[in-house]
């Protein structure tokens, strides 16, 4: 027995179904029946994956028109409950399945692109070394200083700064040490 909220949830979905319909597929809806009209209308994945992708003139990228996460890589559900990023899928397509251990890194550095041809396995820290970093671009200090000098952080990885502001917070660094000392002392 179906409930009533799954009845009106059936019924919402059949209206939007419906609504999308021209004059010609109603009549032959109403000439076939439900059930072999809509089973004539069913799309494989590979139907609905090509549909959400748009050709771009400029770049020659092929643009995720469809769902994207937060990092405006594209998202496709193979089924319900499957879902992965697009650009697998049109590697998946072209090529076959990622090799293990590798990643897919976007040449045309673009994320909602899923051209085959733009895309390359590596390594994960390949795909890193490659990728556009907020810090590694840029190029001043939160004070607006340029960065003119390389140091070695306490956990051994060198990284850049502004000697500007790095001498005035150790001379801040000194001077609160020197007063704790004082403190001690007293």
């Amino acid at each position: 027995m179906i409930s009533q909220a799954r009845r009106n949830e059936l019924s919402h979905s059949m209206s939007r179904r419906m609504a999308a319909l021209s004059r010609e597929e109603k009549r032959a809806l109403a000439r076939q029946g439900a059930e072999a009209f809509w089973a004539t209308r069913r799309r494989t994945w590979q139907e609905r994956f090509f549909e959400k992708v748009q050709y771009d003139l400029v770049s020659g990228c092929l643009l995720w028109t469809g769902a994207r996460d937060r990092l405006g890589y594209g998202r496709f559900g193979l089924t319900l409950s499957r879902v992965i990023r697009a650009h697998q899928v049109a590697y998946n397509i072209e090529y076959g399945p990622v090799p293990g251990g590798l990643e897919l890194d976007h040449l045309c550095r673009n994320p909602s692109c899923v051209n085959p041809r733009h895309l390359e396995a590596v390594t994960h820290q390949e795909n890193n070394r490659r990728g556009r970093s907020f810090w590694r671009e840029k190029l001043t200090c939160a004070k607006g200083h340029e960065f003119d000098g390389l140091i070695r952080s306490a956990t051994g990885h060198l990284r850049r700064i502004c000697h500007k502001c790095h001498r005035e917070n150790s001379r801040r660094w000194k001077r609160k040490r020197d007063a704790e000392k004082d403190t001690r002392v007293s």
